[in-house]
């Protein structure tokens, strides 16, 4: 076995010699170079991890890095294309962390970089990948190429406004390259024309969206690994990326062709990306930030929320997660001259069918889909995992990051900006494309903004028109959980409880609630239509009753703050309660006390 592993390692040994020497031939045949590069692919990872290893990189790196610097990049498919592709996977491939691959670090290095600077889109990806893991793993010896790197990415940045606006600037459409016509017995005039072929021009590597994408991670691990180095230059990729972050198209994407959309979704994706990246780099380096945040950056990610494509969602919510990223630190406050932009919903979500339908945090199609399906086709566990990803919607990324933005500037609000947030998160109360969670946490936001309203100055009596919109917001929550969400809990246990299963809730009736003859718990057919599929069947019941319950106390809680806001504001507001309030009151008296039963409900052994 010893003498044949040895043989099979002398055969590899000669073949890759003989391999490198046809590739660095310039007078082979381009098909002939092009074959004996992927051979090379394939057998070089075994090479790599054999005895000739170092013998290997010793005689492979300056031939293939020769060749390929001979022949030149190329701007169309051909077999020196395919060529130069696999040897640049086998250079990316090298084991130089070792000691023998760091004698070949910078060679390589300083070849990759000439790759990034100016050769074609398919190359430039092919090499991003070797670049970052050199990056990581060749830190002593490369130092110099790093600022090399750093200055070609900022390069990308400078331009990319400017190449983005070129591709919109497009007259017509992409035609493919026909093959040339072969001799046969169809056609009219004899001859028998073969189909058109998808060959076309390369793109330029620094003119290409894709690596605009990937260029950030590259980026990152150079300021991690080269700190000391870069940290000078780091800043001035802020306003290079806002600038890409600026760009609008002129024509808006509703009135593009397909094609032209196309290529705007790549823009927006590479937007998206950027801005990811400067909420990467704000919490490595946060003093490059301060006092260094333009108005233009809020101006850009509230341009990219209206222009991004209604049809492509997940673009939509890949950008609020970076919009979180970066507006969850301490640049939230620049947020607050452009709040009331931020509270509008056709800046949100976008306008058209295609966005609001997927933006329900569970629609009802998708309740039915996962409560018919997925039981039949994944284990349980499987499908509780299935229906808990699909619950994270861009509903929830929106309003969530919201709320955290409006919470930490809550007092530098004036009332009209107040009254946006609470008309925009008490309308949140009451969607029931919204889960309880979420509902809950519109309503403690709505908590939090009392005390900031009670403590305004009003002449006009605004702040308790506030607090008193609030207090009806909050009843009628009160009434639709009394009525018929509450109802639709204990639906569930007694099917569960008639099917045998664990689910079982005893002395409902003690709680001074009959849940046989009450109106209060009893579900019309229209309501379950509607909301019948609210209630996961995957979700534990007890998991369910958790969250009512914690919901009927934040309300509660809510209406005693409230009750005190309303009889100690400040200026001019009226603390004696006229009709209108008792109203109310008499209201949360009459809907309240049928939310009480989840709270007392104790055979089900769920606490708060």
């Amino acid at each position: 076995m010893a003498m044949r592993r040895a043989s099979d390692a002398s055969v590899s040994a000669g073949k890759y010699r003989q391999l490198v020497t046809t590739i660095a031939d310039g007078s082979a045949g381009e098909e002939v170079r092009q074959k004996a590069a992927q051979d090379l692919t394939e057998i070089a990872e075994g090479l790599i991890q054999s005895p000739h290893g170092g013998t290997f990189l010793d005689f492979t790196v300056p031939k293939l890095t020769q060749a390929l610097r001979s022949i030149g990049f190329q701007t169309k498919p051909c077999p020196l294309q395919s060529m130069r592709k696999s040897c640049l996977e086998v250079l990316c491939r090298l084991p130089l962390n070792q000691e023998r691959g760091q004698q070949h670090a910078k060679v390589i290095m300083e070849f990759l970089l000439d790759v990034l600077a100016k050769d074609n889109e398919e190359c430039v990806i092919c090499v991003v990948r070797g670049i970052s893991d050199m990056l990581k793993n060749c830190r002593g010896t490369i130092a110099n190429e790093v600022v090399l790197f750093v200055g070609i990415s900022k390069g990308w940045y400078r331009d990319a406004k400017n190449v983005a606006a070129s591709m919109l600037a497009d007259e017509g459409e992409p035609k493919p390259i026909p093959d040339f016509p072969v001799l046969g017995k169809d056609g009219a005039d004899g001859r028998e024309y073969k189909p058109f072929s998808k060959a076309s021009a390369f793109v330029k590597g620094c003119h290409s969206l894709k690596v605009i994408c990937d260029v950030p991670v590259l980026i990152v691990i150079v300021y991690q690994c080269y700190k000391t180095a870069v940290q000078s230059m780091f800043a001035e990729y802020l306003p290079l990326a806002i600038s890409l972050l600026s760009f609008a198209p002129k024509v808006p994407p509703s009135a593009m062709s397909p094609f032209k959309k196309d290529i705007f979704a790549d823009i927006c994706s590479a937007q998206i990306k950027t801005l990811s990246f400067l909420g990467y780099m704000h919490r490595l380096s946060p003093e490059a930030f301060i006092g260094n945040v333009p108005p233009e950056l809020i101006r850009a990610i509230l341009g990219m929320l209206r222009n991004t494509p209604p049809e492509v969602t997940f673009l939509r919510r890949e950008l609020f997660v970076a919009v979180r990223m970066i507006l969850g630190s301490d640049l939230r406050r620049a947020v607050l001259p452009f709040l009331p932009q931020f509270f509008d919903d056709a800046t949100l979500f976008g306008v058209g069918y295609t966005s609001h339908e997927t933006l329900n945090y569970q629609s009802i199609e998708q309740r039915q889909r996962e409560t018919e399906y997925i039981p039949q086709q994944l284990p349980l566990d499987q499908s509780e995992k299935v229906a808990s990803v699909s619950k994270f919607s861009l509903k929830g990324i929106v309003y969530s990051t919201l709320a955290e933005i409006t919470h930490h500037i809550r007092t530098m609000l004036n009332m009209d900006q107040m009254a946006m947030a609470i008309f925009m998160f008490a309308r949140n109360i009451h969607d029931d494309n919204m889960g309880v969670n979420m509902q809950t946490m519109s309503c403690k936001l709505l908590l939090n903004l009392v005390d900031s309203i009670r403590q305004k100055t009003e002449p006009t009596n605004q702040g308790r028109e506030l607090l008193l919109v609030l207090l009806e917001a909050f009843v009628r929550k009160f009434h639709t959980l009394g009525q018929f969400e509450i109802p639709r809990v204990f639906d569930r246990v007694r099917n569960g409880a008639e099917e045998g299963k664990s689910e079982t809730v005893d002395n409902v009736s003690a709680t001074g609630v009959s849940a046989s003859s009450s109106h209060t718990l009893s579900l019309s057919d229209e309501y379950r239509h509607i909301h019948g599929a609210i209630l996961n069947p995957h979700v534990p019941i007890t998991q369910i009753i958790t969250d009512y319950r914690y919901i009927v106390k934040t309300l509660i809680c809510g209406v005693k703050t409230l009750t005190w806001a309303l009889t100690t504001g400040s200026g001019a507001c009226v603390r004696s309660f006229g009709s209108r309030e008792i109203e109310l009151y008499r209201r949360l008296v009459k809907y309240g006390k049928n939310c009480l039963v989840c709270m007392f409900c104790s055979s089900l052994c769920v606490l708060i």
